[in-house]
């Protein structure tokens, strides 16, 4: 048996509050609901604000004034109609405001309306007596709480009597002022009828979202050739989850855009890559990536041309090995062809300092298909590490030899004793004759490009400094001769490295006056000097690098 339950204004409960649904619409695909409609009215708690309805359409009413003894009608209360925005699960409790009592002849004391919210000032005021009229009491203010605080409301109307005997409106006919309502929404104020007062209100439902975009193109695409195929890496573009559609997956072209198809990814870091099979060797293709979305694809990469093709073997037998500040590397040819000849060779990597704060990376050499050396200019004490990659006709690089790693790079020594010379050191002195103190420039040839030349006097060495060489293996450098040198024969000579890695000496003779002291047979002794400072691997024909610095840890 089905019981009807008691009524809730019965049991003195709660206001109504209704989650209506409108009619139900069935179909052969299934059941379709309408958006939720929210209505209140009544006393106490509402229902809770449902998903779909994002404000609420009030309509309040305070209660009117009580009138006097004389017949006199009290004052109409505030009226109220204001549109205020709402949350999912918000509740708001009602308090409609009652009546004030009318007037007694020859009494006062008329009670005022009531509202139950608590808030001593929204109750009426009593009645008071003016001679033998009595005054009506003043009606409360309809009032409606959120989270226990005044949320809105409607003033009540004062009682009517004479000379202040009718009892004060609730609420000080201040419809929703001061601390009373949160923020300024538009609102109607009107006077109301008379009466007991009366709260409603009715959900209005949320627009409807803005359309997403599509997602956002891709970035640093990044395209290789391999066998058959291409190598893919890129960056998922920039993304507002309030704006775009989230991405669902990605499609690749290669034709330029003009088809796509699904894009398998996996991530490495920051960047997602990806392969794509089944190319012809040798042909070039224009790559495009893009996103999918729910709303569909996104915006694409701009094009990338890349050619599938089989690269060349991988170099055998590298060998590395160390000279006075230089390596020289061999190795032999592929044993694996590709899709196109052999053109010839890169060889390349890094080099770094024993404590790890100085470093450099690049291409040491760059040759012909049928020369299997190099020679690289080198750090003593620092760690070089290298590998050979040989490229095809078509600019492919193929598969990179095994590194060899070297760390035992002797400096270049200055001899005890006049070195045998290669060659002939050019000097600007007249004749071969120069003076003790005075400065003389000296230049020289066939050097290895980017190495570091020293500079000594003999008899006994002295060294007058060091020069680095130019990319096309000449240097010049001015140096100042010591002031205490014996008056006689000498040589001026350049010590280095040629273009193979073997040492290299230019010497020329000189005729010194205008000195007196005799060397010292101590070895050699360091002298300012001027040149190109330091060996480093940055250098013309050397080793073509990128250099760093890098902060002690």
């Amino acid at each position: 048996m089905h019981l009807a339950a008691p009524t809730r204004r019965a049991l003195g409960l709660t206001a109504v509050g209704a989650i209506a649904m409108s009619s139900t619409i069935l179909s052969l695909g299934g059941v379709a609901l309408a958006a939720p409609s929210y209505t209140v009215s009544g006393t106490g708690p509402s229902a809770p604000v449902p998903a779909g309805i994002c404000s609420v359409e009030w309509t309040l009413s305070g209660g009117s004034g009580g009138a006097a003894s004389d017949g006199a009608a009290g004052a109409l209360a505030g009226h109220v109609k204001v549109t205020l925005p709402a949350a999912e699960n918000d509740v708001f409790t009602l308090n409609p405001g009652s009546v004030g009592e009318d007037g007694v002849a020859d009494a006062s004391g008329a009670a005022g309306g009531t509202n139950g919210s608590g808030a001593g000032s929204t109750q009426g005021g009593a009645g008071g007596l003016d001679a033998t009229v009595g005054g009506g009491g003043g009606g409360a203010a309809s009032v409606v709480l959120k989270s226990g605080s005044v949320y809105l409301l409607a003033f009540g109307g004062d009682g009517a009597g004479a000379n202040g005997s009718g009892g004060a409106g609730g609420g000080n006919e201040n419809n929703y002022g001061g601390n009373w309502l949160v923020g300024s929404p538009e609102a109607a104020a009107t006077a109301s009828v008379p009466g007991p007062g009366s709260i409603s209100g009715v959900g209005v439902e949320c627009p409807p979202p803005a359309p997403l975009d599509a997602p956002a193109a891709p970035e640093d695409l990044w395209v290789v050739g391999r066998d058959g195929g291409l190598e893919l890496s890129f960056a998922p573009g920039w993304f507002d989850e309030d704006a775009q559609s989230p991405v669902t997956g990605w499609q690749v072209s290669t034709d330029d855009g003009a088809t796509y198809k699904p894009l398998t990814v996996t991530q490495d870091g920051d960047e997602l890559v990806g392969t794509v099979s089944g190319l012809t060797n040798g042909t070039t293709y224009k790559v495009r990536v893009r996103a999918t979305s729910a709303v569909g694809p996104g915006a694409a990469t701009a094009s990338i041309a890349a050619m599938a093709y089989k690269p060349i073997g991988a170099p055998t037998n590298v060998v590395a090995k160390a000279g006075p500040s230089s390596i020289v590397f061999t190795w032999d040819a592929p044993s694996t062809e590709g899709t196109f000849d052999l053109a010839g060779y890169i060889v390349g990597g890094e080099a770094m300092s024993a404590d790890g704060t100085d470093g450099a990376s690049g291409i040491a050499c760059e040759t012909a298909a049928d020369v299997r050396r190099c020679v690289m200019v080198a750090t003593p004490g620092w760690t070089h590490t290298f590998g050979v990659t040989p490229v095809d006709s078509a600019g492919n690089p193929g598969l990179h030899s095994e590194v060899v790693t070297i760390s035992d790079v002797p400096a270049s020594s200055v001899a005890k004793t006049l070195p045998k010379a290669d060659g002939t050191l050019t000097s600007d002195a007249k004749d071969g004759k120069v003076v003790a103190g005075q400065k003389v420039t000296i230049s020289g040839k066939d050097f290895l490009p980017g190495s570091t030349v020293e500079l000594v006097v003999y008899s006994t060495p002295v060294k007058l400094g060091e020069v680095t060489v130019l990319s096309d293996g000449t240097f010049s450098a001015e140096v100042t001769l010591p002031k205490d040198m014996e008056n006689g024969v000498h040589h001026l000579v350049a010590t280095g490295v040629d273009v193979n890695g073997n040492v290299r000496n230019l010497v020329v003779e000189v005729t010194v006056s205008g000195g007196t002291a005799v060397l010292a047979l101590t070895g050699f002794s360091a002298l300012p000097y001027l040149g190109a400072g330091a060996l480093a691997l940055l250098a013309g024909g050397g080793l073509l690098v990128a250099s760093r610095r890098r902060q002690a840890a």
